[in-house]
């Protein structure tokens, strides 16, 4: 996302994606009435924090939906499908924390 600064060609993908993220939290957050709420941002490449791609997704939900606060996922976001996974055989509560201690501390692969 670097070549952005200087590439009008990456600049407008770096754009398109912005509009894309901010069309897909829009649609939930106005589907689902939610006046004040968070928008999770999560992958690589949003969790990445660049700086032309995180400004431009905060001004389009300033615009549109100035109550939402942005974040990013601070957890691998394999995180959930673990946990879902131990959920669904019923692990106890000791395999959900292994799992989270283990993929919160990154996975070597």
């Amino acid at each position: 996302m670097a070549a952005a600064e200087y590439d009008a060609v990456a600049a407008a993908l770096v754009s398109r994606l912005a509009d894309e993220v901010h069309a897909l939290g829009s649609v939930i957050i106005d589907r689902l009435h939610l006046a004040e709420t968070e928008v999770v941002l999560a992958g690589g490449v949003l969790t990445a924090d660049h700086p032309l791609l995180s400004a431009a997704v905060r001004e389009r939900y300033a615009a549109s939906h100035p109550n939402a606060r942005l974040v990013l996922l601070g957890v691998p976001p394999i995180l959930g499908a673990v946990r879902l996974g131990l959920d669904r055989i019923g692990a106890p509560r000791s395999a959900h924390d292994r799992a989270c201690a283990e993929l919160r501390g990154g996975l070597d692969l």
